[in-house]
C-alpha cells in the first residue's frame, strides 16, 4: 500500500542510513505513532528501493 503525499518525522536509532532528497525507501516501524503534525513515530529497518 503506497501512502504518497502523507509526511513522517520518524526517529531512527541504530539504524546506518543518511537519506538524501529523492530518495525512494521502504521503512519499518514500532507501529507507535504520536498524533501530531507530522505524525511521528521510531524507524527500526529502512531499505532503499531502486
Amino acid at each position: 500500500m503506497s501512502r504518497k503525499g502523507q509526511e513522517y518525522i520518524l526517529v531512527t536509532r541504530e539504524i546506518d542510513y543518511v537519506a538524501e532528497v529523492g530518495d525512494k525507501v521502504r521503512v519499518w516501524t514500532t507501529g507507535q505513532y504520536e498524533e501530531s503534525n507530522p505524525i511521528q513515530g521510531e524507524a527500526i529497518k529502512i531499505e532503499t528501493i531502486k
